[in-house]
């Protein structure tokens, strides 16, 4: 569900930026809206850098690291771009944990096993800070969820709470647990 999301989202981004060639060096972009071109261009390249986050960390906490590769030289690409401070990155100062200096030569020459190794260094963290226990839980949230009492889809990540005993299932209300109580006791373990 979420790749078909992101797929339309992809669309939408490639039609704004094929109407902002189009319409580039025309004349037309400054009367757009009252914005000037070079917000519209600031604006699409903030807008498809958040889409390259969205599709890295659906890839990334689905253990999809190989397809995790081409998004995240994009999101290193966009901060080498934009020259973030270091208070402000959130990718270029990964490349401390393998040594490489975060320069634009560096970053287009960082290799696929270098990369994999950034990424395995993330989640080697994250499982040492949060225990394997709370990792696998906060993967599972990269989906939407489903009802376990009606079996209904929830609209948005996170709209669903989870059994607070284990966590497992989720429900959209609280009548929906409670009617499906009686069926989930038998495999709700702590």
């Amino acid at each position: 569900m979420c790749d078909q999301v992101l797929d339309m989202e992809e669309k939408v981004l490639n039609r704004y930026k094929r109407s902002l060639g189009a319409l580039k060096g025309k004349g037309i972009m400054e009367l757009f809206d009252g914005v000037e071109e070079t917000q519209h261009l600031q604006c699409y390249d903030t807008v498809e850098f958040k889409y390259y986050v969205l599709r890295f960390n659906v890839r990334f906490h689905t253990d999809c690291l190989d397809e995790c590769i081409p998004y995240f030289r994009k999101m290193l690409d966009y901060e080498i771009r934009h020259n973030l401070d270091f208070e402000h990155q959130q990718y270029l100062c990964s490349l401390n944990s393998i040594h490489v200096h975060p320069t634009p030569e560096n970053v287009s020459n960082l290799t696929k096993k270098q990369i994999l190794k950034i990424l395995r260094n993330v989640i080697e963290v994250e499982q040492t800070e949060s225990g394997r226990e709370g990792l696998k839980k906060e993967r599972v949230r990269v989906a939407l969820m489903t009802c376990a009492g009606c079996s209904s889809t929830e609209n948005a990540i996170g709209e669903y709470k989870a059994c607070s005993r284990c966590g497992d299932v989720f429900y959209c209300k609280k009548a929906c647990q409670k009617a499906h109580w009686k069926v989930h006791k038998k495999g709700c373990n702590k």
